[in-house]
């Protein structure tokens, strides 16, 4: 017996805003045409949504990511890593879930001034945005337009620092510097 063709260090996934990024190394490769990300709703009919070129032949370990940005809300991945021989083996299916909080998008982070919290759910059910410091001490409170899919906050006087915003069950870190 050989040794295998690709040797998988590990296969994740994760929901980031919009899409699904799905990340895998390998820490050998011998022959590796590409890799087919395939995915599944119910975990027993895949389909390739996309495919990732290999490194063909290498000792050093490799880094691969790939982004569904049509995700199902909940959804199985696997690998199918493809020889230049044609011959294929299957990685282990993870599964990934989606809520409505995937559904939310703030940028540019790190900021300057101002945020842009950008939501397509359509039944957004929180009505307050919350600005906490490292601390946990609330610093703002924020109405939510609900009319609006973008909603710009003006943070210009905080201080350059580490920041939590909540949004319903949403929380993320917000990075304040200073402007040039």
């Amino acid at each position: 017996q050989g040794a295998l063709p690709v040797e998988l260090l590990s296969f994740t996934g994760k929901t980031e805003g919009r899409v699904n990024v799905l990340d895998w190394a390998t820490a050998s490769e011998i022959n590796n045409r590409h890799f087919e990300v395939e995915r599944s709703a119910d975990g027993e009919s895949f389909e390739t949504i996309g495919t990732v070129e290999g490194h063909g032949n290498s000792n050093e370990q490799q880094q691969y990511s790939f982004s569904d940005t049509r995700p199902l809300p909940s959804a199985y991945y696997r690998l199918k890593q493809v020889d230049f021989d044609g011959t294929s083996e299957y990685s282990k299916t993870i599964f990934l879930e989606r809520n409505a909080e995937n559904d939310i998008t703030i940028y540019p982070n790190p900021f300057e001034d101002h945020v842009f919290i950008q939501t397509d759910a359509a039944d957004a059910s929180a009505d307050i945005i919350e600005i906490y410091n490292i601390q946990g001490i609330l610093m703002q409170s924020i109405a939510v337009d609900q009319t609006a899919k973008q909603q710009r906050i003006d943070l210009s006087g905080y201080s350059e620092s580490i920041y939590i915003l909540k949004y319903g069950n949403y929380q993320t870190k917000l990075i304040k510097i200073e402007g040039k």
